[in-house]
């Protein structure tokens, strides 16, 4: 054999090796996509979430809620031994009830004995 060849066959063989390299890289994707896409919904990988765009702000996931804030009592006792105080708050019907309860617990109904 000459060189010359020598060197088609060795092409030759580099040639077949790479093309057979191709139809079996090509066998695997075709059979993985088809086990993908035979799969049911709940073996597929779920789809990615969108992504923002740059300078949008991140969507939220759910609403925020803001926690409920107590109402605030500040009790006073003045000089003759009488209580005041100063409720403060976002909801009427708490203020209000409060307001009931500390009236009940400061001034207590006087003198019910009797037929009234």
């Amino acid at each position: 054999m000459t060189t010359a060849e020598n060197s088609f066959m060795h092409k030759r063989a580099i040639g077949k090796i790479w093309l057979a390299a191709l139809i079996f890289s090509l066998t695997i994707t075709a059979g993985g996509l088809t086990l993908t896409m035979a799969a049911g919904p709940d073996l597929r990988p779920p789809p990615a979430p969108p992504r923002p765009s740059v300078g949008q702000p991140l969507p939220s996931v759910r609403p925020q809620a803001h926690p409920k804030k107590p109402a605030k009592i500040k009790l006073q006792r003045n000089a003759k031994g009488d209580y005041t105080w100063d409720i403060t708050g976002e909801n009427v019907d708490e203020i209000l009830s409060f307001d009931r309860r500390l009236q009940k617990a400061f001034f207590a109904p006087e003198n019910t004995v009797g037929g009234k």
